[in-house]
């Protein structure tokens, strides 16, 4: 199973340390790859440091739009879910 993890979207600046830590858990979890929009370049060479130091394959991809990517996934019969940190609604 191949699990790739697409980060949407971030409050500049206030979410940094947030999207660091979505992609430090998706990596810890197993995770090849995570894609992110409108993030702050500095995160990729703070995860790129970390890969250097304690190794792995893991993939930080900049994306300009997410649809295509889940659309493209879904087209693999990847598996699509949904998380969020507000809720259902």
């Amino acid at each position: 199973m191949v699990i790739e993890v697409v980060r949407i979207g971030q409050r500049l600046v206030r979410d940094d340390r947030v999207t660091t830590h979505v992609a430090l858990v998706s990596r810890a979890f197993g995770a090849k790859r995570i894609f992110m929009t409108e993030v702050n370049p500095e995160i990729k060479e703070t995860l790129e440091k970390i890969k250097k130091t304690w190794g792995g394959d893991f993939i930080v991809e900049f994306i300009d739009k997410w649809k295509p990517v889940i659309k493209k996934k879904k087209e693999e019969n990847f598996k699509i879910i949904h998380l969020s940190m507000y809720g259902e609604n």
